[in-house]
């Protein structure tokens, strides 16, 4: 009897150390392309973003980047994990890739969005770029000389 008490006073002590730890989501975000497919004369000119680069932030320090090929219009990147501690996100690509024959024209400079995407903490965020969003030629801020509208850029030979 004496065992049959003590067993049942263990039983709860027992199934509660027993209890899955709750698994916390991680924080994460992904980069959507999310502009208007151009046709263009120019090869590859057709609203897909090239060389893409991720920048990771703590702060104001950035802490990792993140390599991208390709993103064609309407499609987007994985997602990809970052730790909790990361705070924001800059996204920067250019327009044409080096298989272009015009990847070398000064017009195909390396673009940074202006804004930063703030990261979620335990969240998916997602970066979405469109035919609004401002690039600039600097990843500092922009000044108006070297900021404008995705839509209204235009690569001349």
């Amino acid at each position: 009897m004496k065992k049959l008490i003590i067993l049942m006073a263990l039983l709860p002590i027992l199934f509660s150390s027993c209890k899955k730890d709750e698994v916390t989501p991680p924080t994460t975000y992904l980069v959507f392309n999310n502009t208007t497919k151009s046709t263009s004369t120019m090869p590859y000119l057709d609203g897909s973003l090239y060389e893409v680069v991720v920048y990771c932030y703590v702060g104001a320090d950035i802490v990792r980047q993140d390599n991208y090929d390709a993103i064609a219009p309407g499609q987007k990147t994985a997602i990809k994990e970052v730790p909790p501690t990361y705070t924001k996100i800059k996204v920067s690509f250019k327009f044409l890739p080096p298989a272009s024959d015009y990847y070398n024209m000064a017009s195909n400079t390396r673009k940074y969005i202006v804004t930063y995407t703030p990261l979620e903490v335990e969240k998916n965020t997602i970066s979405e770029i469109n035919d609004n969003s401002m690039v600039s030629s600097s990843m500092n801020a922009p000044s108006k000389s070297n900021s404008t509208q995705m839509s209204k850029i235009v690569l001349t030979k």
